[in-house]
């Protein structure tokens, strides 16, 4: 309240996309674990509508620093990328906008889709 935008680098896509690949991994599924998932998916859907814009920006090419924080192994990152990609084509998300280019190119996008 009192923002007219908040921005954030994650959403409730991300982390469905990371229990899914949590999930998918699991050898024998149990009961449990599809009723985690329905919750999960359930849980996402209902927060997506919290978003009024989605905006998508391709991996950045350059190698990641191990902070400690983000994972470095380029499989799993592109792995999750194309989960979350997949993921995206499958909701059909109408407030979705891919954004590519230099740092300042994807503002300048962004910046023109929120009218600013």
């Amino acid at each position: 309240r009192g923002f007219n935008y908040i921005v954030i680098d994650r959403s409730v896509l991300d982390n469905f996309v990371y229990l899914q690949r949590i999930y998918n991994k699991l050898g024998k599924k149990t009961k449990r674990h599809e009723s985690i998932m329905k919750i999960a998916s359930t849980a996402m859907n209902e927060w997506l509508h919290t978003y009024d814009y989605l905006f998508r920006v391709d991996i950045i090419d350059k190698e990641i620093i191990d902070d400690g924080i983000r994972d470095t192994d380029e499989e799993f990152r592109i792995e999750i990328e194309y989960m979350l990609t997949e993921l995206c084509k499958k909701l059909k998300l109408d407030n979705l906008y891919d954004v590519s280019g230099s740092n300042h190119e994807r503002l300048e996008k962004i910046l023109s889709i929120l009218k600013l």
